[in-house]
């Protein structure tokens, strides 16, 4: 998730309909075409798009975020590159190019826009039935609780107890005399969110696990505080949004207002990115309030920090387990931002300077030339093809990515899925067994893979974000994510692994703090019974004082 929010320029004016700004011609695209809002890693990741074959698609967000596919059709190639953007990017994903021609028609500042709108606002007429997949069927089943619903993804089409708007229906429902309430609940960092004009935000109101009836939750409370004093007339006519047709976020919060009363909503599932791609106005909106106790948090994080310094101390009821060799399998498993192979690649050296021999260690990463190394189905099940396991071996898995609450998502080529906690189990169970086990998975709403199907006595599970939360750092501006980096850092001086998940944990929290980014990532760690004594990855002592070895050269 990128850090820096371009909120100042997030308007882009767009053609009426995805398909007109995709086939309308700006000409030729080059290595010399200046992308906006991306940085030098971005505009590395544009070139790498030109190399790739027809049919193809480029697209961005004014956040900073990029994705491109090469699909069958242009239309697959688009549909693809918008949806991989939207899972990262808090803000609309549009076309920049497609095949080797400029389609970009934007942008213009907010003032610009609105000025333009309204000199025309008598002939602005929407063309097309609907924007950006707002009415598009993935035959999502709708969900009634909105703790279990998921937080991004693919959408249902219909809203229990409430109803769906579309744009043209929202639209002509603000030209009327009583107008809707607009609520905005996209998680962003900020004072300010563009979005749809005269819409309260209230942050972080479709995030969470908390029931809204819950008197003890304090974010049930804030966000009935809130909505009685943003809405107190329960009869009135509400819709809430967020930025696309793959965030939940609105669908929760219109659950909650349902389930605390309210008789009128609507949920707008294309969110501002239909908006924007039907070509009507955003304007900013300040924060109306927050669903978001930081304090509360903060005290769940520091008890979970001494909750591992406790488990720090070894456990003399138990055997040490004493790993001599350790079989490792690291994963970088998408290609769209260099952080996550720059991640493995310093891990790898990490590993060797601690003694796992090249030929132990094993890799797969999206970025990879070679086609062998792409993470796909068939070589992640040679990567963790069954191996005899001594009595003094052990297993690191490293995996970073970026995910969603289906698991991390993969992509290698043309191929691209989600690896679901119970696939990534089976995987474990068929390559070490039994055998001490440490897995980290590096990936928004990674906690997910805290699944019966991944957790056992002899495991070690630690994860960079809770199941409804995201990570952060994954973008072009890096070098490592926040949580690769926190890794990268504090692992060689760990006495051992509730240590480092303590210090993890910490770092992370820093950082967050540092950049002013909330909600809180909140990392996970899960130490199995019979695996608290599990030694460190570290030298036999009589090789501390050796020359380190190198990273395995293949990477």
């Amino acid at each position: 998730m990128r850090l820096i929010i371009l909120l100042c320029l997030a308007a882009l004016a767009m053609p009426a309909s995805a398909d007109e700004s995709a086939s309308r011609d700006r000409g030729p695209v080059d290595e010399t075409t200046q992308v906006p809002f991306v940085s030098g890693n971005g505009q590395a990741n544009f070139r790498r798009y030109l190399q790739a074959r027809a049919p193809k698609s480029f697209v961005l967000s004014a956040s900073g975020i990029v994705s491109w596919r090469a699909e069958a059709t242009a239309a697959a190639a688009r549909q693809n590159a918008i949806e991989s953007c939207a899972r990262a990017s808090p803000l609309p994903c549009l076309p920049f190019a497609e095949d080797d021609r400029l389609v970009w028609a934007g942008p213009l500042t907010i003032d610009a826009q609105l000025s333009a709108a309204s000199a025309q606002a008598a002939a602005t007429r929407l063309t097309a039935s609907s924007f950006a997949q707002e009415s598009l069927d993935r035959g999502v089943a709708a969900v009634g609780d909105a703790a279990a619903a998921p937080i991004i993804g693919a959408t249902p089409t219909s809203l229990p107890g409430g109803r769906v708007i579309t744009t043209t229906a929202l639209r002509d429902a603000l030209r009327r005399a009583d107008r809707p309430e607009v609520i905005e609940v996209s998680s962003l960092t900020g004072p300010r969110i563009a979005t749809i004009p005269g819409a309260l935000w209230l942050d972080k109101a479709g995030l969470g696990r908390w029931q809204v009836s819950d008197e003890s939750s304090v974010h049930a409370k804030l966000f009935r505080d809130a909505m009685a004093r943003l809405a107190p007339d329960k009869a009135r006519a509400l819709v809430f949004t967020c930025y696309s047709a793959t965030c939940w976020q609105a669908y929760r919060a219109a659950l909650r207002a349902l389930a605390i009363g309210y008789t009128d909503v609507a949920w707008y599932r294309g969110g501002v990115q239909s908006w924007i791609v039907a070509g009507l106005p955003v304007a900013q909106s300040r924060l109306a309030a927050a669903i978001y106790d930081a304090d509360q948090e903060l005290d769940i994080v520091l008890r979970q920090e001494a909750e591992l310094a406790a488990l720090a101390k070894p456990d003399r009821r138990l055997p040490r387990l004493d790993v001599r060799r350790w079989h490792a399998f690291l994963i970088a498993a998408h290609d769209r931002e260099p952080v996550f192979h720059q991640g493995i690649n310093r891990i790898a050296s990490l590993l060797a300077r601690a003694g796992v021999r090249p030929e132990d260690t094993g890799w797969l990463s999206s970025a990879a030339n070679d086609e062998s190394r792409l993470p796909t189905r068939d070589t992640l099940e040679t990567l963790f093809a069954p191996r005899r396991m001594g009595r003094n071996d052990g297993c690191f898995v490293y995996l970073t990515s970026h995910g969603d609450q289906n698991g991390i998502e993969i992509i290698a080529g043309r191929d691209k899925y989600a690896l679901a906690p119970a696939e990534l189990g089976r995987l474990l169970d068929r390559a070490c067994g039994q055998a001490p086990t440490i897995v980290v998975v590096s990936a928004c709403y990674s906690g997910v893979y805290l699944d019966r199907a991944m957790l056992g006595p002899h495991r070690i599970l630690l994860t960079a974000a809770r199941r409804d939360r995201a990570s952060f750092g994954c973008s072009a501006d890096f070098e490592f994510t926040f949580y690769d980096a926190c890794f990268i850092e504090n692992f060689e001086g760990a006495g051992g692994w509730a240590e480092l998940a303590r210090r993890l944990s910490i770092c992370v929290r820093n950082r967050e703090a540092e950049t002013r980014l909330e909600p809180r990532s909140l990392p996970t760690a899960t130490i199995g019974a019979t695996a608290r004594n599990v030694t460190m990855i570290a030298p036999p002592p009589a090789r501390r004082s050796s020359t380190p070895r190198q990273r395995p050269s293949a990477m």
